[in-house]
């Protein structure tokens, strides 16, 4: 591992380090607590699920045994599926067939392969997007905007990271067995950014303050999986040998075809780049406000003239949306953000449960969390 690379390994750890044990103390966090600082890095520690919940128990299959649905998976994955056998064979697929858009994953699903989305091609969610998450009543929950339909519940014990991809794999709820681990962008969309301290949208409520296993791995490090920690709602990724929870995802509609580079429409004149997916149009110049506090953000923002003026200090679900997971330092779009600084950029959300902390966006691998308002970070306005 060369220098660099070791140094940007160390100042995420610390930072996600740091985030954890920003929002431990008792005064925000009441009863539930995340893991200790001493516990970032395995992630083994999980709290025990609520007396009385039963969500880790749903469907046929999910009672039964981790390790029979990983046999059951790796029956299936004996024959390996061809990506995009015939043009547009699914959302997310190349127009000529043979591999999906970039910003899809190729995910193995029932014998066959499914592109699905690590960017939020379905447009932006509310902070709270509890409105748009419906229980079924059969254990799943059907999301009325990215038309997925979610797994109610969550494997009954922690799973390595190809364990949890096998456990949805060989999951059979609600008389469909097309089941799947989510992408990190999918699994994104059940945070609710309006809790502060269990931060999961509430058809989900028997959820544990737990990380959860994603589909995708950290570009240029195949080792370490992406993952979603709902305590506080925070984005990591981690070895793929440690042991966390899964919930699993099928896709009951299509997505629009949209790829994750022909979203952005830069416009050089200007200094803006406007975002086909969610509407909004941003500042394509990330670096020219410097490194600022929270408080000079925002009003860094409102008083920007930059194309007509109508500034403001993005939130924390519109400044994950520029997230490139398929990049790395900086993890964002190089064409439409050219010289992006592999760094934190602040957004205008503050934690629900504390007035001096805000969340923010690690462009360096894609991370997010919370952090002092007192803090520096950079600043890319929207309007």
């Amino acid at each position: 591992m060369d220098l660099a690379r070791w140094t940007r390994q160390a100042a995420r750890w610390l930072a996600a380090a740091i985030a954890v044990a920003a929002c431990t103390s008792q005064a925000q966090w009441g009863s539930v607590r995340e893991p200790a600082l001493g516990t970032v890095q395995s992630l083994d520690a999980h709290p025990s699920t609520p007396a009385g919940d039963a969500a880790g128990q749903d469907g046929a299959k999910a009672s039964d045994s981790a390790e029979t649905n990983v046999d059951s998976a790796a029956a299936k994955a004996d024959a390996a599926p061809t990506v995009c056998a015939a043009p547009g064979d699914g959302a997310g697929c190349k127009p000529g067939g043979g591999a999906c858009l970039d910003g899809y994953l190729a995910i193995d699903v029932d014998g066959k392969t499914v592109c699905a989305p690590d960017f939020p091609v379905w447009g932006l969610r509310p902070l709270s997007p509890g409105a748009l998450l419906i229980a079924a009543g059969d254990g799943t929950v059907r999301d009325t905007q990215t038309q997925l339909t979610w797994q109610q519940g969550f494997s009954p014990t922690p799973l390595d990271w190809n364990g949890a991809k096998a456990y949805c794999n060989g999951l059979n709820l609600a008389g469909v067995s097309d089941w799947r681990l989510p992408t990190e962008a999918e699994q994104q969309t059940l945070i609710d950014y309006g809790k502060g301290d269990h931060a999961v949208a509430g058809a989900f409520a028997g959820t544990p303050a737990e990380w959860f296993w994603s589909a995708g791995t950290l570009q240029g490090s195949p080792g370490d999986g992406w993952l979603v920690f709902f305590g506080p709602g925070i984005s990591y990724s981690v070895g793929v040998g440690y042991k966390n929870r899964a919930r699993c995802v099928r896709n009951v509609g299509a997505e629009p075809q949209l790829s994750a580079s022909a979203r952005f429409q830069p416009h050089a004149a200007s200094g803006t780049v406007h975002d086909l997916a969610s509407g909004r149009t941003w500042q394509r110049d990330g670096s020219a406000s410097g490194v600022r506090a929270w408080s000079a953000a925002t009003a860094y923002c409102a008083k920007l003239q930059l194309d007509g003026g109508g500034w403001r200090l993005p939130d924390v679900v519109e400044l994950l949306s520029l997230v490139n997971r398929q990049a790395l330092a900086p993890s964002s779009d190089g064409v439409a953000f050219p010289g992006t600084p592999p760094a934190g950029y602040w957004s205008a959300s503050l934690r629900n449960n504390s007035s001096q902390f805000a969340w923010y966006v690690d462009f360096d691998h894609g991370y997010s969390g919370s952090f002092s308002i007192d803090n520096g970070y950079h600043v890319r306005c929207v309007r």
